[in-house]
């Protein structure tokens, strides 16, 4: 049986640095629905609550990277 391990969660400011995106600018693509919104919030993190997980990155980098993707036409 292969165990199964749990996804590395990321801050807003980790995704930022891995997509070379200021926050400001992800946030304004998350309100316009082009990236997707935090998988995890975590109660009373204050500005660190939201978290996403390495999985939906990948998704993200994928999508951002097809040039035949729906939202690059």
């Amino acid at each position: 049986m292969k165990a199964r391990e749990a996804d590395q969660l990321y801050r807003l400011a980790e995704v930022a640095r891995l997509l070379r995106l200021p926050p400001y600018r992800l946030r304004e693509l998350s309100a316009a629905g082009k990236f997707p919104p935090a998988a995890v919030v975590i109660p009373g993190g204050g500005h660190m609550r939201c978290r996403w997980t390495a999985s939906q990155l990948a998704e993200v980098v994928e999508a951002w990277a097809n040039p035949l993707a729906a939202g690059n036409r």
